[in-house]
């Protein structure tokens, strides 16, 4: 599954073709599954971020029919959050209760089994 940012190049890449940009065709169901994994207000956010900072981008939008995105006042009500924090990853120390489970797991037999670990 891609994250937000591989969907917003993926839309990216759809905006900057010619095909598309001259209306020529619509745009195809790829693009649309850029948008539809629950995140797709933070696919255009990113976009329109992007489209800020680069004019021609902010054109081949225009261009692709896509310029309300840009108008003033479209994302208002959406805030684009950070990105989550940094793996944390597992000390040898935090395990120790994993350690020991197979063990206590172990001891749970029937009479007869425990010659099973010799």
């Amino acid at each position: 599954m891609k994250t937000t940012k591989q969907r917003a190049a993926t839309a990216r890449l759809f905006i900057w073709n010619d095909k598309y940009a001259n209306r020529d065709e619509s745009f195809p169901r790829a693009f649309d599954d850029c948008f539809e994994n629950g995140d797709g207000t933070a696919v255009v956010a990113i976009l329109v971020n992007e489209a800020k900072e680069n004019p021609a981008l902010a054109h081949r939008m225009n261009k692709c029919g896509l310029g309300n995105w840009l108008s003033p006042g479209y994302l208002d009500d959406f805030q684009l959050a950070n990105d989550p924090p940094p793996h944390k990853p597992m000390r040898f120390d935090d395990a120790e209760p994993m350690r020991q489970r197979p063990l206590i797991d172990g001891l749970q037999c029937l009479p007869g089994q425990l010659d099973l670990f010799d």
